[in-house]
């Protein structure tokens, strides 16, 4: 599929309001070590010290998810408009659960993409978002970076998102597109993330 824009941001886009009250509502509840994919819990053990080990390679930070419609209400807006703006105009419906996240001094999530095989007649990833909760003296590293083709070039463009730093930030990306998280080298960061699904590309 050939597009236009691999990412598409609004600098403060949400209010400094909104995002304590996702912060204050996401740290009232306990967190859980973020998998990876779609890993069912179950089937992960805590105590394997071989699977953490493993998983740890590819990520590393504490999640909470959250099915409150509040939230959908202040998000959806951005993600029509982004879908528009950007020119990807893909068949959307729902949304999968948000997922709050919390990263530590050297934490991190390693290259990924976040769709994957649904299987027959199911619905796909295809919009991913990353809203951004902590304010930019809070934290440092924990950078956004993208990895997608270069026009003319056989070697992919890495390119760091700088512009979501600020809090209330907010970027969408398709969910097929490479990225990552880059280690946290001081204080705490966190974010609110995630996909919106539709039916399998043509």
């Amino acid at each position: 599929m050939r597009i236009k824009n691999f990412y598409y941001y609004y600098k403060k886009a949400l209010s400094p309001r909104f995002c304590k009250h996702v912060l204050d509502y996401g740290l009232r509840h306990e967190s859980k070590r973020a998998l990876t994919g779609h890993k069912s819990a179950h089937v992960f053990d805590e105590q394997d010290k071989d699977q953490v080990k493993l998983l740890k390679k590819k990520r590393d930070s504490q999640v909470v998810w959250m099915d409150d419609p509040w939230i959908l209400r202040e998000i959806r807006p951005w993600l029509i408009k982004a879908n528009k703006e950007s020119g990807w105009n893909f068949q959307l419906s729902n949304a999968e659960t948000f997922q709050f996240t919390q990263y530590d001094v050297g934490q991190y999530y390693g290259w990924h993409v976040d769709s994957f095989d649904p299987g027959a007649h199911k619905q796909i990833r295809k919009i991913s978002l990353t809203l951004t909760l902590s304010k930019p003296e809070e934290y440092e590293g924990g950078e956004l970076e993208f990895s997608f083709p270069s026009a003319g070039s056989p070697k992919p463009e890495f390119r760091v998102c700088s512009e979501i730093k600020e809090q209330g930030s907010i970027v969408f990306f398709p969910s097929f597109v490479l990225h990552r998280v880059k280690p946290i080298t001081k204080g705490r960061r966190h974010s609110l993330v995630c996909w919106h699904l539709g039916d399998p590309f043509q």
